[in-house]
């Protein structure tokens, strides 16, 4: 027997017992200063003919929300935004390259959400995936869960334990519901953890504070709003005992210390969630000691271009979508006035002539739009871009942005130099940093000719820049800008 293959054996012993293993890495204790924490995970099941075990977390880890309600029609899985999530930040932020490669694609079993499709026009189809979450017929095989028998009293659930999950601090402060009278196993609140399971209009199928199906129990109250993430996957056992015997990463650094260097570098640049500094900018608005490094936040890895997507932590200046109202012409990402600030200003103001040639130009998806009952009167044209910023897709699937639910994690604060150009700071809503909150436009165009959707100060979006002559609870009133870009992590400056 080779020692490969007693150490894949070693594995499978250790998984399959009756106890919680760590795997990756995520932020879960909300202190942003000590970085991601192990996540933990309970094994549902084993695959003896392919030596693998499927994983669920232990804990609600995020915030997560199924997709955007959709006049047009039903979104089932394969198209819902929390898929998006869960195979591109989740997988890029939780995962480094090697474990990434110890996930195994599945196909997950979408079936049982065709009850629930209206539009006989949608197809529900299967899917193939290297994180997912559970169906609802996988949630009462591994889970236990039933439907519940809408009783008000808590002890009437006293059975249903082990489905109930607790969501992290992180989660909690982005959102997540926690439940004044329902614990997990472990005395912890609990929250409402999602399935991929099409319910309708949009929805998942939630897993409730009880421990059944459905997210309401009648009497019963909480704080926050949101349904937390308890990602799933098939681990492959042969490749996982490779990872962990070669955790001591080899970097070559005798022979070759400043390649050593990059790829350390380069590897925290390609993380989603991580902060990285990147060009400059004034922020203190003080001009004597110089612009300031901008910090930017990680949103996404592009593996096969070995590039980054990143947006900044900071509302860096005041933006509004297009600087001339007009009344009688459509303005869209491709006329308005923030698209020409944001790659001649802003372009060759933050960054010098080295940093702009790791920036891309890339091709960008304006096919969203913010209000699909009135008809837009201008062409949705892709662009070609260096410096964008996010449409309203891509802030629903790396924020969880809705119409509706208030979210701390997408919240923006000004920078001093935004706030003193006339930046709108509100006076009731805060970030998780505890700094008070801005409104940030979207390249998404609306129906209102001349402007785009934004991000409020409660961390949901609107269809309008709303409230530039009403300050509404704060001071100042406009609107600041997050860029947003691609970062070339084979460029020299690297």
């Amino acid at each position: 027997m080779n020692y490969r293959f007693s150490m894949s054996l070693f594995l499978k012993t250790i998984y399959m017992m009756n106890h919680d293993h760590s795997y990756g890495r995520y932020e879960q204790d909300n202190d942003l200063t000590n970085g991601p924490e192990p996540i933990e995970w309970i094994v549902l099941s084993a695959d003896d003919t392919n030596n693998r075990a499927m994983l669920i977390s232990k804990y609600g880890l995020d915030v997560i929300s199924f997709d955007e309600w959709n006049p047009r029609g039903d979104t089932t899985w394969e198209n819902c935004r929390a898929r998006k999530w869960l195979n591109n930040y989740f997988l890029y932020s939780a995962f480094d390259e090697k474990e990434r490669r110890t996930i195994v694609f599945t196909e997950a079993d979408n079936s049982d959400g065709k009850e629930h499709v209206k539009d006989k026009e949608i197809e529900v189809n299967n899917t193939q995936d290297q994180i997912f979450l559970l169906n609802k017929s996988e949630a009462a095989l591994y889970l236990g869960v039933q439907e519940g028998n809408g009783a008000s009293d808590p002890k009437e659930y006293d059975p249903f334990v082990m489905p109930r999950v607790a969501p992290t601090p992180y989660a909690i402060a982005h959102g997540a519901f926690v439940s004044d009278q329902f614990q997990t196993a472990e005395s912890l609140p609990a929250g409402q953890w999602l399935l991929r399971t099409y319910a309708g209009d949009c929805t998942g199928e939630p897993v409730s504070q009880a421990g059944v199906f459905g997210g309401w129990i009648p009497g019963q109250t909480g704080s926050g709003q949101a349904q937390v993430a308890r990602p799933v996957f098939w681990l492959d056992l042969d490749a996982a005992a490779e990872v962990l015997l070669s955790s001591e990463e080899v970097k070559n650094q005798d022979d070759n210390p400043e390649e050593a260097e990059r790829k350390v570098k380069t590897a925290h640049y390609s993380r989603p969630g991580n902060i990285v500094t990147f060009g400059h900018y004034e922020q203190d608005n003080d001009p004597a000691n110089g612009p300031e490094e901008i910090e930017w936040i990680v949103l996404t890895y592009d593996e096969a271009n070995n590039r980054a997507m990143l947006v900044s932590k900071y509302g860096l200046d005041v933006l509004e979508y297009h600087n001339v109202h007009r009344f009688k012409q459509q303005i869209t990402w491709e006329t308005c006035s923030a698209r020409e600030w944001l790659n001649d200003t802003f372009l060759n103001t933050a960054f010098s002539e080295e940093e702009q040639k790791a920036i891309p130009i890339m091709e960008l998806d304006n096919s969203d739009r913010a209000n699909p009952l009135i008809k837009l009167k201008g062409e949705l044209n892709n662009t070609q871009d260096r410096i964008f910023l996010l449409s309203k897709t891509e802030a629903g699937i790396y924020f969880n942005l809705s119409m509706r639910d208030e979210q701390t994690g997408s919240r923006i604060a000004p920078t001093f130099y935004a706030i003193a150009q006339g930046a709108f700071i509100s006076d009731t809503y805060q970030t998780a940093e505890g700094l008070p909150a801005g409104r940030w436009p979207l390249r998404t165009p609306c129906d209102d000719y001349s402007d785009g959707m934004v991000v409020n100060q409660s961390g949901n979006y609107y269809d309008y820049e709303i409230d530039h002559k009403h300050r509404n609870g704060g001071s100042g009133s406009l609107t600041v800008a997050r860029p947003a870009l691609w970062l070339d992590l084979n460029a020299d400056i690297f």
